[in-house]
């Protein structure tokens, strides 16, 4: 029994291609598949760079990770000294205004210190002129009494040679010659001597 078989002549890709609407030459078509050969080469190169990169961009992704990690320890760490930090600044804080509260004190006694100071002050001011003053007075006092001295002592003078004068008796004789007996005294009048004469009946 023998068997009929149908061959198809070889058909090329170009053939098919110009079959499917393909317009150009053989030689275009090879052109064209080689670039696109070349195309695919350099994707596929390309991919390969990407996959490449990728890897190292997780590596990287891999340490920063592991980094911020650290920096999340090393931020709790921080918080923790910082609320040691506010926890002393309010410490701080409390004993600032208590010294500032002490400061106030000081300073309100300091000047009730400076009040009784001026007070004692312009006290002592008045008791030296009180002072001045009746030393002034003491020496007009003095000299009065100097002068009063004085005047006493002259009209003590006075009076006694006044006293002495007046007990003086002398004889005078009148114009017709006729014997009369007066009596002179003397005196003193506003700081002046005088003569008094006084008949004896």
């Amino acid at each position: 029994m023998s068997a009929n078989k149908n061959y198809l002549a070889p058909v090329s890709a170009y053939a098919i291609a110009v079959k499917h609407g393909y317009q150009g030459t053989e030689a275009q078509w090879i052109a064209q598949q080689q670039a696109y050969v070349t195309q695919a080469l350099n994707a596929a190169t390309a991919a390969a760079a990407s996959e490449t990169a990728a890897a190292g961009s997780a590596t990287q992704a891999g340490t920063k990770a592991t980094e911020a990690a650290a920096s999340a320890t090393a931020a709790a760490a921080s918080a923790t000294a910082a609320s040691g930090s506010a926890t002393q600044a309010g410490s701080a804080k409390t004993a600032a205004e208590s010294a500032r509260d002490l400061a106030q004190g000081a300073a309100g006694s300091a000047l009730t210190y400076k009040t009784g100071a001026e007070t004692a002050r312009n006290a002592a001011q008045t008791a030296q002129a009180a002072a001045e003053t009746a030393q002034g007075k003491a020496e007009d006092a003095q000299d009065a009494a100097e002068t009063a001295q004085a005047a006493a002592a002259g009209s003590a003078t006075a009076a006694a040679a006044s006293a002495a004068l007046a007990t003086s008796v002398v004889n005078l004789t009148d114009k017709d010659d006729s014997n009369k007996l007066y009596a002179m005294a003397w005196s003193v009048e506003d700081g002046f001597p005088v003569l008094t004469l006084t008949e004896r009946t």
